[in-house]
């Protein structure tokens, strides 16, 4: 457990610029990498924070170089910013982050599928504060990070998430 929480450290998560975590990370296997993203759910209309998403490998999984008596660690490199598909990390990054644009936020957890992360995402309406935003579904690279496709969902609030027989579903309300 101290070991999966150094590598979700990140000081630019805080209170004042909108960046928390409210929702679950997914996790793929291999190396162990764990997927997951910030936005404030308390305040959706939020035009002025810059979220992310993250993509974090431990690549001691599954053998990690913490005593579970001492709870001793040292804080992995810093993650690779990415902007816009700048290719995979190099050695040693233990993982990605990418900005998704002004007012963007994730409004559930992540998907894995076949080696790609999907992230549903919400953007407010950038006049109306009394209108639906939009919603859209973004797909990365699960080990670089950089965004693959874009699909424009309509209106309101994508939700869900759950893979079954090939299939993908989510559910959008607003």
């Amino acid at each position: 457990v101290a070991r999966v929480g150094r590598l979700f450290r990140d000081s630019t998560m805080t209170t004042a610029n909108g960046r928390l975590v409210y929702y679950g990370s997914a996790a793929a296997m291999g190396s162990l990498w764990l997927y997951y993203a910030t936005s404030d759910q308390q305040n959706l209309y939020d035009q002025t924070a810059i979220n992310r998403i993250y993509g974090v490998v431990d690549p001691d999984f599954p053998s990690p170089r913490v005593s579970v008596d001492t709870a001793s660690t040292t804080v992995p490199p810093a993650l690779m910013e990415l902007g816009g598909g700048d290719g995979c990390p190099p050695l040693p990054a233990r993982g990605w982050r990418a900005d998704l644009g002004l007012g963007k936020m994730v409004t559930d957890r992540p998907n894995v599928k076949n080696q790609r992360v999907y992230f549903p995402l919400f953007t407010p309406h950038s006049s109306d504060l009394c209108q639906n935003g939009s919603a859209s579904l973004v797909a990365v690279d699960m080990y670089c990070g950089s965004t693959l496709s874009t699909r424009e969902i309509g209106e309101g609030i994508l939700k869900g998430g759950v893979h079954h027989r090939g299939q993908t579903y989510y559910s959008l309300g607003g």
